[in-house]
């Protein structure tokens, strides 16, 4: 998995977390639904500006948009 899939991925988690539709999150943004739309489904890449304002908005850790889990998880099981 790319890293722009792992970044679209977490977004949509973590504001669906916070029970935002895309149309919140963009009005928190300034910018527009679509644009957030597709962010999520990885046809835009992120700048490091929007992934810092994003982190604030959805209340985490930049670091925490960049982190593949999927991956974490399997590397505990080989790790233990």
């Amino acid at each position: 998995m790319s890293l722009n899939q792992v970044i679209a991925m977490n977004i949509r988690a973590y504001r669906k977390h916070k029970q935002l539709s895309q149309r919140e999150l963009a009005e928190r943004l300034k910018t527009t639904r679509q644009h957030i739309s597709q962010i999520e489904t990885g046809r835009k890449s992120v700048s490091v500006t929007m992934l810092e304002k994003l982190a604030n908005k959805l209340e985490v850790e930049p670091y925490r948009l960049l982190i593949n889990k999927k991956e974490i998880q399997n590397d505990k099981r080989t790790i233990s």
